[in-house]
């Protein structure tokens, strides 16, 4: 494990020179339910050693509020608990990026052990 301290004078988070991955360079995998198999896209990361899930939720940018697209109430399953989590941990509206001409909310997290 590296510990990384950070001088107390610098604004956190730090954002001096973030490293740029380019969408380009990701291979995504569609991984949504059946009713529409890129509502969610998965790929993979590797952030200072530590492999992480990138996953894409298709968002609506259309309505008054940020929101995950609307699947048909049958769907085989959906992202509620997702959208849920990340809606409570910011109060905002976040930052998005355009896949294949669709709109998506990326999410990274760390592999299982």
């Amino acid at each position: 494990m590296t510990t990384i301290l950070m001088p107390e004078d610098k604004p956190y988070p730090p954002v001096l020179h973030p490293p740029h991955i380019a969408a380009e360079a990701l291979i995504w995998a569609a991984s949504g339910p059946k009713e529409d198999s890129t509502a969610r896209l998965l790929s993979t990361i590797n952030v200072a050693g530590v492999q992480m899930h990138l996953e894409a939720f298709a968002v609506d940018v259309e309505s008054d509020e940020q929101a995950f697209v609307k699947l048909p109430a049958d769907a085989e399953f959906d992202f509620s608990d997702e959208e849920h989590a990340l809606y409570t941990l910011n109060e905002t509206a976040m930052q998005t990026v355009t896949l294949n001409g669709r709109d998506y909310l990326l999410v990274a997290y760390p592999y299982g052990v």
